[in-house]
């Protein structure tokens, strides 16, 4: 469904970089299936831990010849035309160097419940940076990495991703983006 939701997208110039991280699963199966020219599919045949794999698709996208870097993981979709509307703000809006997007929480299982229609975290009104990074100090993270699409330049000045990290680093990136450059 995730390699669905970015193959199926309103927004076609585009190039994915995928990781199978050593799944135990059918993933590497399934990804194999994607003939898609703009599909670079790394199979890891053992789990690199921590943030290993996005280490390497980070390292593996800075030589590409793009002017935007998004993020994904394997549990989340996008909307059909989220890059559309994105690359539409960026581009009609140079003063901003990141665009980030609210979360529609699809989830199931035992924390359904704790999950269900939350859009608090992340329905926010778009602010300036030095608001956003006031809200961000004081409120804590409201963005998931996987609805940001990001000026490449600024994506690697940031240095966004650090193994140091592991479960606060897109905080980490907010905090730093806010605090040079304004986002949407």
């Amino acid at each position: 469904e995730a390699m669905d939701s970015i193959v199926g997208h309103t927004y076609e110039n585009w190039e994915l970089f995928v990781v199978n991280d050593g799944s135990t699963d059918a993933t590497g199966d399934i990804l194999a299936t994607y003939t898609d020219p703009r599909i670079h599919y790394f199979d890891f045949k053992t789990n690199t831990q921590y943030v290993g794999a996005a280490c390497f698709l980070t390292a593996t996208c800075k030589e590409i010849e793009a002017d935007y870097i998004a993020c994904m993981s394997s549990d989340d979709k996008w909307e059909i035309n989220k890059l559309e509307k994105q690359i539409e703000i960026l581009m009609t809006h140079p003063e901003y160097k990141a665009c980030l997007t609210w979360d529609k929480i699809i989830f199931s299982g035992s924390n359904e419940g704790m999950y269900k229609n939350n859009t608090q975290y992340s329905h926010k009104k778009n602010r300036n940076r030095f608001e956003w990074l006031v809200s961000l100090l004081l409120n804590g993270n409201c963005f998931n990495s996987c609805s940001m699409l990001m000026d490449k330049n600024i994506f690697y000045e940031l240095d966004t991703i650090n193994i140091n990290y592991r479960q606060l680093g897109d905080y980490r990136i907010w905090l730093k983006l806010a605090e040079k450059y304004q986002f949407y």
